[in-house]
């Protein structure tokens, strides 16, 4: 007993719709959601397209014409297909034209289409560019069951031409693939056939040889079987050299190469056989098997098709929900194990970070040293300023010493005002270095946390409103009436060294009140982080059931999507072996 198809496409259309089920958190205009439901849409129509698809100057529209037995579409020697002609079962004959900008126009006659789709001139091929598609509907028995035949621009013609016959790839069912007896199987014809053994799409290839008409009839087993074997040895080494890895192709090549189905016609003897009554030349066209033979292939093939791109379909979605869910599983497992170490580091954060503090002043303790130490030459150099002043006083005279000395203080404290800018200079360099290696060390880092920037934070700090400065705090000269009696020098000297040591008293003050500024911040940091813990805490907590409920809900999606691909693919066995049978 054969198969209940009724029922077999009902079962099909279940597990379709099973998946979508499955699959419902995917967006509407998820691609494969959209493949999904265009198959749904195909079983409830039963629409069935066959492309006739090759290389320019094969005949293509030539045999289209002769499958409706008139020449309805433009054929000629030079490529003319400008556009993609469907033609589609009509109880009368009939033609619309589709346009790109969404309008159409039934025409009067089908003998208008040429003004159309070809692009035999100029002017018709600035029309042609204009036109989606153009469908004629015509009584041929061979479409009545759901079938459209689709012409094809020819492939190779040009980028614009070849573009959009790979463009339909994705929306036909079946391709009849036209091979000239004159130019049998070229590589590029070689590398487009496999491109349609690896589109899941097209489940089913048909070749047919054209022009046979051009050899002689002793001729035509040799040339036949020739191109037979061309096809096969040649794109079944192709494809193994394309698609060696992928064992879904490698299988799907060898049931179609390994026998190919191959016809030889002469379109225009059938043409000509039509319009004249004549069954000597028909028959010598070798048209009326192939089109009978075509028949029986399209119409017995739209089931197996149907359940063939399911099957695909389901193992598509077995795949894509695997996929999914590795992506999702491999960023929430980076989340956690990046959030995992943080709480223990936090509590940690107080002691280590001060360890750290620590070993950063040390490692630069000789850097403190300098910035902290006047320099041996600065009292020379101070003391020569009043030298200098009271060399030039040539008059005894009490108020012109200290007159020279209050110059030459001036002198010194303008000096000293450079060095202490300077000083201040490479302090700032030299904490903000601190700064940035702090907020740079790994202890201060801490990922998902809502963080300062540590850096900034810490050079505010820094700039505290007391800087070392320098000046005379112990008196220049000597508490007396008769300058000119008493050492001024020594006593200048005496005031000068007090003032540097006072300066060094306040330079390693500052420094130690900038240590304190980084450990009062460290302090902070600790206690904002350690507030942080509950939250973090719990956020761990929930990533963790996040991913358990994940793998739950994957092994469901999983197991229900895998077992409507088993059942898919059994039922696309049982319909092998009855089309065998």
């Amino acid at each position: 007993m054969g198969i209940d198809y009724k029922k077999l496409e009902f079962e099909l259309y279940g597990l379709l719709l099973g998946a979508r089920e499955t699959l419902s958190d995917l967006p509407d205009d998820n691609e494969f959601i959209l493949r999904l439901n265009g198959e749904l849409e195909r079983i409830k129509t039963k629409k069935y397209n066959a492309a006739v698809v090759g290389e320019f100057r094969r005949g293509k529209s030539s045999l289209i014409n002769a499958l409706l037995g008139l020449q309805v579409l433009p054929a000629d020697a030079t490529p003319t297909t400008a556009t993609v002609n469907r033609i589609t079962y009509g109880a009368e004959p009939a033609a619309m034209i589709y346009f790109r900008d969404g309008s159409e126009k039934r025409l009067g006659e089908i003998s208008e289409l040429p003004e159309y789709v070809t692009k035999l001139n100029a002017e018709r091929e600035a029309v042609a560019a204009t036109v989606r598609e153009a469908v004629i509907e015509y009584p041929i028995v061979i479409c009545q069951n759901h079938v459209d035949i689709i012409d094809t621009p020819g492939l190779s013609d040009d980028e614009a031409m070849t573009a959009v016959t790979i463009g339909l790839l994705k929306d036909i069912d079946a391709a009849i693939v036209a091979v000239s007896a004159l130019a049998p199987f070229a590589e590029s014809e070689k590398k487009f056939v496999t491109q349609l053994i690896a589109n899941r799409g097209v489940t089913n290839i048909i070749f047919v040889v054209t022009f046979i008409d051009q050899i002689d009839e002793d001729e035509y087993d040799r040339v036949i079987d020739g191109i037979r074997s061309r096809i096969r040895d040649m794109t079944l080494q192709e494809v193994e050299a394309r698609h060696g890895g992928e064992d879904w192709i490698i299988e799907k090549a060898h049931r179609i190469l390994d026998e190919p189905v191959l016809f030889g016609v002469s379109a225009k003897k059938a043409l000509k056989a039509f319009a004249g009554n004549d069954r000597r030349l028909l028959a010598e066209s070798r048209f009326p098997p192939f089109k009978e033979e075509l028949y029986t292939i399209l119409t017995s093939r739209q089931v197996v098709n149907m359940a063939e791109k399911a099957a695909n379909l389901l193992r598509d979605a077995v795949l894509l929900e695997k996929k999914a869910y590795e992506t999702r599983f491999s960023a929430n497992n980076k989340e956690l194990s990046e959030l995992e170490p943080l709480p223990e580091r936090i509590k940690n954060y107080s002691s280590v970070s001060e360890e750290y503090i620590d070993r950063l002043f040390t490692s630069r303790r000789a850097g403190f040293s300098r910035l902290s130490k006047a320099d041996e030459g600065l009292q020379n150099k101070l003391t020569a300023y009043f030298i200098a002043r009271l060399a030039a006083v040539r008059t005894p005279d009490n108020s012109l010493v200290r007159q020279a000395v209050i110059t030459a203080a001036n002198e010194a404290l303008t000096t000293m005002k450079g060095i202490c800018t300077d000083t201040a200079g490479r302090i700032s360099e030299l904490f903000g270095g601190y700064a940035d290696s702090y907020a740079g060390s790994c202890d201060a880092k801490f990922t998902y946390i809502e963080s300062p920037d540590v850096a900034a934070l810490l050079r505010e700090r820094f700039n505290l409103t007391e800087r070392p400065a320098f000046r005379f705090t112990a008196p220049l000269l000597p508490d007396t009436p008769n300058l000119l009696d008493c050492n001024i020098i020594e006593n200048i000297k005496a005031g000068i060294s007090q003032a540097l040591v006072d300066y060094e008293k306040s330079l390693a003050l500052y420094l130690r009140l900038l240590r304190a500024a980084m450990f009062g911040f460290a302090r902070e940091e600790a206690e904002r982080l350690t507030q942080s813990l509950p939250e973090l805490e719990k956020r761990i907590s929930g990533l963790r059931q996040k991913i358990d409920a994940d793998k739950t809900e994957h092994d469901r999606k999983n197991n229900e999507l895998d077992k409507s691909a088993v059942k898919a693919e059994a039922l696309l066995a049982e319909l092998y072996k009855d089309i065998d049978k």
